[in-house]
């Protein structure tokens, strides 16, 4: 530990493929520890401060193919533009055989999407967005059933 930073300050999420920018971080109150200059990524959040989405779909095996082209193609290109996005996954199940190996606990939901936010109000306005409106009910239209549920970032490792 740097002496004087709390491991929430020096814990940075780096998204590759971005331009790196030098951020100074302040000392904590009651410290006479100097400035720290962290290298991060331009616009990088604090860990600990995001937010995720996880969407479940169960989606028909014929449909598989659409629906990870309809998130490669709208569903990405929207949140992109959203003030706070930070990133997001699709996520598709290992094949039955796959999930049996591994004593799986079994699902309906065969594809899983993961969108992270900076902040909830953000992740809001992205679902208040007009892009949104176009987006998700593509995503509903190639899926049976379609349940989602919140978190808070509480730890990551890299």
């Amino acid at each position: 530990m740097i002496a004087g930073y709390p491991r929430g300050l020096r814990q940075l999420l780096l998204r590759p493929g971005t331009p790196f920018t030098d951020i100074d971080v302040p000392p904590c109150a009651g410290t006479d520890s100097r400035d720290l200059s962290i290298i991060a990524p331009v616009g990088a959040k604090l860990r600990g401060y995001n937010v995720l989405l996880q969407i479940y779909f169960k989606v028909n095996e014929e449909n598989g193919q659409a629906f990870e082209d309809m998130f490669r193609d709208v569903y990405v290109p929207a949140m992109q533009v959203q003030e706070g996005y930070l990133g997001s996954r699709l996520l598709r199940l290992f094949p039955k055989e796959v999930h049996e190996e591994i004593n799986a606990r079994p699902t309906e939901f065969n594809y899983q999407m993961n969108l992270v936010f900076d902040t909830e109000e953000n992740r809001r306005k992205w679902a208040a967005s007009d892009e949104h409106q176009v987006a998700f009910p593509k995503a509903k239209e190639l899926a049976e059933d379609v349940q989602w549920r919140g978190f808070d970032v509480a730890g990551e490792d890299g």
